[in-house]
């Protein structure tokens, strides 16, 4: 009668001694993925500030391109370079969003 009180309590010792370090895996896992998907919210937002800031760009550089105040071949260049930044850009953004869902 006394061993099987003996090893009820110590079982029970033993799992109230583990339980908080069970937890607090749980506590540290959950933390890691919230952790994870904030960091891929915030890579979405600013990809899609960074896309919407060159579709800005481009149209100022259109403009000044109408009123001749940049030259045609720097024109074509900067325009070039900001299109293939902008398609790297949704790409990415359309991998991150994929990868979310």
């Amino acid at each position: 009668m006394i061993y099987i009180i003996f090893t009820i309590l110590c079982i029970g010792s033993l799992i109230y001694l583990t339980l908080p370090f069970i937890q607090g895996a749980n506590v540290a896992l959950e933390a890691n993925y919230l952790e994870n998907r904030s960091s891929k919210d915030s890579k979405i937002e600013q990809l899609s500030d960074h896309i919407q800031s060159l579709k800005l760009a481009l149209r100022d550089l259109d403009q000044e391109n109408k009123i001749g105040k940049i030259d045609p071949g720097d024109f074509e260049s900067i325009k070039d370079e900001m299109l293939i930044d902008w398609k790297y850009s949704e790409e990415q953004l359309n991998r991150l969003k994929s990868k979310t869902l």
